[in-house]
Parts: structure tokens; C-alpha cells; sequence
């Protein structure tokens, strides 16, 4: 999630502990197919069974 953060312009990150949500606010709305795309390139199999991948932006 971390490298997320390097990469892209990214308002903040939450990983639901109750919830298996994994949620991304950023702040330009065409970049969430890139982010969506990265992140399912980036964790595991087992965290994509997981937990859900929720990818948005509040300001656009």
C-alpha cells in the first residue's frame, strides 16, 4: 500500500479490519482504472479473495 502512496496522487487509504474492504479515496476520478488495475497487480491472490477493492474520489 505503500508504493501506492509513491505512484499515484492518492487523499488517503483504508484497510477494513471488521469489513474486508480495502477503500482508496484519490483525487482525480480518471485515475481510478489505474489504480484499481495497480493494486490487483500488486497483492496477493489470497488478499484479492479477500478483501473487496473499493476505488474512488470524493472531489470529482
Amino acid at each position: 500500500m505503500d508504493s501506492l502512496w509513491d505512484k499515484y496522487e492518492v487523499q488517503s487509504t483504508q484497510i477494513g479490519i471488521t469489513d474486508p474492504v480495502i477503500t482508496i479515496d484519490v483525487y482525480d476520478k480518471d485515475g481510478i482504472p489505474e489504480v484499481e488495475k495497480y493494486l490487483k497487480a500488486q497483492l496477493s491472490k489470497d488478499d484479492l479473495e479477500h478483501y473487496e477493492i473499493e476505488v474512488f474520489s470524493r472531489w470529482s
